[in-house]
């Protein structure tokens, strides 16, 4: 039997795009944003986790992951933004209540640039914190644009996530490395993207007067031991937050996946922020 319920935003100028979502009622709903070429599937647990403390979750693959429409890896990340905004439209229209945006890793960084554009939404929660315009040292961009610019003339061309970010950093996503090799194993969970979709990624710029502009409550959390976004990277990064109403929390002897390996830690965070932000709202 699902504990879920599954449903497709449908559009017509875009991919139409697949939704899960918890089965309890909550005025307050929590927007999924998977990572890099993940699905909604990867977050059961965490979806679980989330409802027993009163939302309601509900997660998207974007267009070209799990089991939306749209071509795998030919995406631009400008679409994938478009995908969320999509989203917390469609929640607000057909849903009542308070709306929390949340987003995973590499999702977390698609759901901090629809966020600084999107009305409607209470709160946004990030897994790691990114600033696609100074990435960490781990992310070594020249290496990265001299690879994709040797295939430049075939910008349909797919290379994987490991060659791109390499082996060592690909193997440091995972405290437990038996959870990794799982992984392999899922058939939705695609690893290649486009020589195009790759420099989109890379080269996207904000709108700096949006960025600016950006005050929303925010919660950043990370482990101290993330391998793929260093410590000292997220921490930059949230001090640069335009946002006066924003809040870091630092998960102790964790690495990247906190929102998979340590949720007796991260998710009664999560629901200690939101409500607290619920808190706030009504004494106002």
């Amino acid at each position: 039997m699902d504990i879920f319920t599954h449903e497709w935003l449908q559009r017509n100028d875009a991919p139409n795009l697949y939704l899960t979502s918890t089965k309890k009622g909550s005025l307050k709903t929590i927007i999924l944003v998977p990572g890099i070429g993940w699905h909604a599937g990867f977050y059961v647990q965490l979806m679980n986790r989330l409802e027993e403390e009163g939302y309601r979750v509900i997660a998207v693959d974007l267009r070209g992951h799990g089991r939306s429409e749209g071509q795998r890896g030919q995406h631009l990340y400008e679409e994938l933004i478009e995908d969320v905004k999509d989203v917390v439209e469609y929640v607000v229209r057909n849903y009542e209540g308070d709306v929390y945006l949340f987003g995973t890793s590499f999702g977390a960084s698609i759901a901090y640039y629809a966020a600084i554009n999107t009305p409607h939404i209470k709160g946004l929660i990030l897994n790691n914190a990114w600033d696609l315009n100074n990435l960490p040292s781990t992310i070594n961009k020249k290496r990265i644009f001299t690879m994709l610019n040797k295939h430049s003339e075939n910008p349909n061309r797919l290379i994987a996530l490991p060659i791109i970010m390499g082996a060592k950093m690909s193997w440091s996503l995972f405290d437990n490395k038996l959870r990794f090799l799982g992984l392999l194993k899922d058939k939705l969970w695609h690893r290649k993207w486009s020589v195009q979709s790759w420099k989109s990624f890379l080269q996207y710029k904000a709108d700096p007067s949006s960025i600016q502009n950006f005050n929303l409550p925010t919660l950043v959390l990370t482990g101290d031991q993330d391998g793929m976004l260093p410590l000292e990277y997220t921490q930059s990064v949230f001090h640069d937050l335009a946002t006066s109403n924003k809040e870091l929390k630092i998960i102790k002897n964790a690495g990247h996946m906190i929102m998979l390996e340590y949720l007796d830690e991260s998710v009664p965070i999560v629901s200690k922020w939101v409500k607290s932000i619920e808190s706030r709202k009504d004494v106002v």
